[in-house]
């Protein structure tokens, strides 16, 4: 490229063979004039073109020849390139640039001849994604504030939108409060890992159980290992799907979009088509409309062996437009594994994750690396649906308390973040301790919650004490406002 300094060989007005000088300049000059309209083989509705070297989208690198094109009459003719994975081409049409070619001209024609053309060629085509062009880029509708991420299946840069930090609750497994065995009974809905809901199907018999991870066990390209997973053990087979799963709070998440789910997942027995589809029930809560749930499901047909894989699919996410949602804040967005029909089996579960990704994506969607927040971030999470103390003896409480009478008291406790609804309180133990007299038991009367806390009213306490003396229970407390 030349400024006002030029490296181009200059003509003299003087010199002989003005026209050598010329025609080298030119040829120097000739990649850029690929395509370009050739005066020389241009006359009436025949359009002439020169060749030149062209690049497909694989790198390969391909001779155009010289060539003409026929012209529509009276019309406005669109010529243009394609570029394949292994092919370069022109090409015409009467109605327009197709989506990823590269304009060329724009050409308008009367009954036998141009009347007028545009030249729509550039460094960078007018009309075209840059990134597109490339071989490891697929860029499907770009948005404003997207990003592009490397999808290892498919070998090449994808764009997604940028990621919110919902989803799932405790994707990674990390709490049990509530058990680390659960037996599920057939057809019937059951909370086992704190915000995971399992199922063992129609006829099914089943248990979950929590599976301590080897350490270093963790399959290749898991950026963050996990401690815990959950194993689904159907120990009778089931007529209706099995399924695991979670209830997201609020029916509007996600709404009208589609989304990816992944999850790692690992058979006892390698087993074909362990898991055979995914599911999204829309629950517009008491009150809503419509009253009953909206349910949604996307075949797949994911064969599990004994080594971890991860797997993903992508699911398109009804629009919730013209609905309407109660008001009794119980409404709901479920998604839920599917699992295998008439067969019993064994299926660790672990780091599920919801990725927003472009509607057409391929059946596999977008799955991003899964995103770790950390034990206590996640911990918060889980407390707004499920808090459980543990009792820690008689010389620490969990809840505190005064009597207000010699076996009468009153005790409460604040809990730790704010929960999704006053909560359902259990207190197994009635076990209390009070200050300067000692252990002793009493039956609970009046409960009160709250979605910052709980208290609950003692009566008949075994020991007597004093009015004003401090109180302090001494069992679990499991405060429960899980949908």
């Amino acid at each position: 490229m030349s400024n006002s300094t030029t490296l181009i060989d200059q003509i003299s007005s003087t010199q002989a063979t003005k026209e050598v000088v010329v025609n080298a300049n030119f040829d120097a000059a000739s990649p850029a004039m690929i395509w370009g309209r050739r005066a020389s083989t241009t006359n009436g509705l025949t359009w002439g073109y020169y060749g030149g070297t062209a690049a497909d989208s694989a790198g390969g690198l391909h001779q155009i020849a010289n060539g003409t094109l026929t012209l529509t009459a009276s019309a406005t003719n669109y010529v243009y390139a394609t570029v394949g994975a292994s092919s370069v081409a022109i090409g015409i049409n009467t109605t327009g640039f197709p989506t990823g070619s590269i304009p060329l001209y724009s050409i308008v024609t009367g009954a036998t001849s141009v009347t007028a053309y545009t030249d729509m060629r550039s460094y960078q085509p007018s009309a075209i994604n840059a990134l597109a062009m490339l071989s490891d880029v697929n860029v499907a509708s770009p948005v404003d504030g997207e990003m592009l991420v490397y999808n290892a299946a498919q070998a090449k840069w994808l764009n997604t939108y940028q990621q919110d930090q919902g989803g799932f609750v405790d994707g990674n497994i990390d709490s049990w409060q509530m058990g680390t065995t659960f037996t599920l009974a057939a057809a019937q809905d059951t909370y086992t890992a704190d915000m995971w809901v399992c199922n063992a199907g129609t006829g099914g018999a089943a248990t979950v159980s929590q599976d301590v991870a080897m350490v270093g066990s963790e399959m290749s390209g898991m950026a963050r290992p996990r401690k815990y997973r959950l194993l689904h053990s159907q120990t009778t087979a089931a007529t209706t799907n099995p399924t695991v799963g979670q209830k997201l709070e609020g029916v509007g998440q996600y709404n009208g979009q589609t989304i990816t789910i992944s999850v790692c997942l690992q058979a006892v027995a390698a087993l074909s088509s362990a898991v055979v589809g995914i599911r999204i029930i829309q629950n517009f809560g008491t009150g809503g409309s419509p009253s009953t749930a909206v349910v949604t499901t996307q075949a797949i047909a994911w064969n599990l062996g004994t080594t971890e894989q991860r797997f993903s699919a992508a699911i398109a996410v009804p629009s919730i437009a013209g609905k309407a949602v109660g008001t009794d804040g119980n409404d709901f967005l479920r998604i839920d594994l599917l699992l295998a029909t008439g067969a019993t089996y064994g299926i660790y579960h672990s780091q599920f994750q919801i990725d927003w990704c472009p509607s057409g994506t391929s059946a596999t969607g977008i799955p991003l690396s899964f995103r770790y927040r950390g034990i206590q971030a996640e911990s918060s999470r889980v407390f707004r649906y499920i808090y459980v103390t543990v009792g820690v003896g008689t010389l620490v409480g969990n809840a505190l308390g005064t009597l207000w009478g010699t076996t009468g008291a009153h005790v409460k406790m604040r809990l730790p973040v704010r929960m999704r609804n006053s909560p359902a309180l259990s207190l197994p133990s009635n076990s209390y301790t009070i200050s300067g007299v000692g252990t002793t038991t009493g039956s609970v009367g009046t409960i009160r919650t709250s979605v910052d806390g709980v208290a609950w009213d003692v009566s008949s306490l075994t020991n007597a004490g004093t009015i004003g003396q401090p109180i302090w229970y001494n069992g679990n407390i499991i405060a429960d406002a899980r949908l």
